[in-house]
Parts: structure tokens; C-alpha cells; sequence
């Protein structure tokens, strides 16, 4: 009925053309658990870095996943292209977004995330970046939907890092990134889903609440 949306609405986002010296700056936030799917990304990365491209991964975030993940990036040799910044206070990740190109949902495909919205997707949103996200069903719709980023099937490392060569162009990173702030406007925030949320209370009990 209602999704984690965010409760305040951020500034609209400021121009990021020629973001870090032609680097594209990722950047995933949240746990990182075997189903987050941050090993495809790890394998993303390493292809992206055997093509020669140029960008810059950040993870912020802890898990029982985490040790494996930076044994990924050890044994590929990703320590210039990946940083692991551990767990990072909500208040900051402000921060994190306006130094980023983009942002990723690389969660592996189940019924779990076949039935859950991350409230990550709806913050990069509303930081104006566009979003990348796996296959997922309600992340692929969320994206879709207001075209606000690209999706790629969840466990292809290669189609993930093609989806990201994609955003290294300016007009492409810009124009999703206004369409996720605008879809965040108009529909994904608090006081729409709390209207949503009051009314359907309503209509099961027969109380308009206010």
C-alpha cells in the first residue's frame, strides 16, 4: 500500500556534467548481506576496470557479507576502483549522494525482493542520480516508470557493467536523474503514501482520519 519513501524532499539536484574528471562515481548504501548482490557488482567492476574504464565505487555499509566482498576486491586487484567505507550514519549519506553519479539496487532476485521496496532507490531518487537497479520486480517498476535509470538481470556482471558504460554519458546521467527527483515531487514522498496510508485505514473502518 505504501513504500519507504522519504519524508523530506531534497533540493533540486544540481548539475553533475563532467562528474570527477570523466570518473563516474558509484555508489551503493545499505547492508551488505550475500542477497544484496554486491558480489555481481564486484565482478562488474573488475570487468569494467579490465576495459579501461574510469570510475570509482563506494559502499557504504556493513554485513555479514562484508569480509567477503573485500576479499573480492583484494583478489581482483580493485583496491584504487572499489572503497569500502563501512556503516555510515543516515545523517551523512547526504553527503555520499552529492558526490555521486549514480546509484545502485543490485539485490538478488527472490521472493523477498520480489516483494520489498528498498528505501535506497527512492534516496538516490530524491538526490537527483539516476539508479541502477537488478531485475527485481518492484525495483524494475519503480525505475521504469518514471525512467529514472536502467536494469539488468540480477547475477550478469557483464550487463551491469554495460548499464553503467551507459551512464558515463552526461545528458543520459542527467536526464534519469531529473526524472527520479521529479517522480520523487510528485509521487514517492511521505506525505503521499501517508495519505495513502490514512485512507485505506479509513475504508476498513469506516473512521476518516485526519
Amino acid at each position: 500500500i505504501v513504500s519507504n519513501t522519504p519524508v523530506e524532499i531534497g533540493a533540486p539536484p544540481a548539475r553533475r556534467s563532467g562528474a570527477g574528471g570523466g570518473v563516474l562515481r558509484v555508489v551503493y548504501v545499505g547492508l551488505i548481506n550475500p542477497s544484496r548482490g554486491l558480489r555481481t557488482v564486484m565482478e562488474a567492476a573488475r570487468l569494467l576496470r579490465d576495459m579501461g574504464r574510469k570510475f570509482e565505487i563506494k559502499v557504504a555499509g556493513s554485513g555479514k557479507d562484508f569480509r567477503h566482498i573485500a576479499s573480492m576486491v583484494e583478489r581482483f586487484g580493485l583496491q584504487k576502483e572499489v572503497q569500502l567505507l563501512g556503516w555510515i550514519d543516515h545523517q551523512r549519506l547526504n553527503d555520499v549522494f552529492a558526490n555521486a553519479d549514480v546509484g545502485l539496487v543490485p539485490h538478488y532476485v527472490c521472493s523477498h525482493w520480489n516483494n520489498t521496496i528498498p528505501n535506497k532507490i527512492f534516496d538516490y531518487m530524491n538526490a537527483g542520480i539516476p539508479v541502477v537497479v537488478s531485475d527485481a520486480i518492484p525495483a524494475r517498476r519503480i525505475v521504469e516508470g518514471p525512467g529514472c535509470g536502467l536494469w539488468y538481470p540480477d547475477t550478469d556482471g557483464a550487463a551491469l557493467a554495460q548499464r553503467l558504460v551507459q551512464l558515463e554519458d552526461d545528458a543520459v546521467r542527467e536526464r534519469y536523474g531529473k526524472n527520479g527527483y521529479q517522480a520523487v515531487v510528485g509521487r514517492y514522498n511521505w506525505q503521499q503514501d501517508r495519505r495513502v496510508l490514512l485512507d485505506s485505514v479509513a475504508s476498513l473502518t469506516n473512521h476518516q482520519l485526519a
